[in-house]
């Protein structure tokens, strides 16, 4: 399994999926078919959902975790409503409360693991 910096293109040929490295050098991309040959139908997706991942973690997001209660104060939230939080938030928080919720956002993206996958396979998984 080669890891996404290893690549410097994806294409696809029968509806398999070549990767080319660095080197000009083209793989197949095992057990990686997709249903049509267009790029869209390839994606992103997190090796661990990004709902276990923070659920696994919270004794190391105490800052996300605080944040996530100010802004919804016991509300289930949509995107628009966070948005409209934003304001209030950056007005009520210092840099270095700013700064340490930053820190605690780079733990997650550390921990966070994505791989290619043909998007028929990805679609509404939810919280998996």
């Amino acid at each position: 399994m080669k890891k996404l910096h290893e690549l410097q293109s994806v294409s696809i040929k029968n509806l398999d999926v070549y990767g080319t490295l660095h080197d000009g050098k083209e793989i197949m991309l095992n057990n990686f078919q997709v249903i049509s040959a267009s790029i869209k139908h390839i994606t992103l997706d997190h090796t661990v959902s990004f709902y276990n991942l923070v659920n696994q973690n919270l004794s190391q997001l105490p800052d996300l975790k605080l944040l996530y209660q100010t802004i919804s104060n016991g509300r289930k939230l949509n995107k628009e409503k966070m948005r409209g939080e934003y304001e209030r938030i950056v007005n009520q928080y210092s840099m270095d409360e700013v700064d340490t919720v930053l820190k605690e956002v780079k733990y997650l993206a550390v921990h966070t693991k994505l791989v290619l996958m043909p998007s028929h396979l990805n679609y509404s998984k939810g919280k998996k």
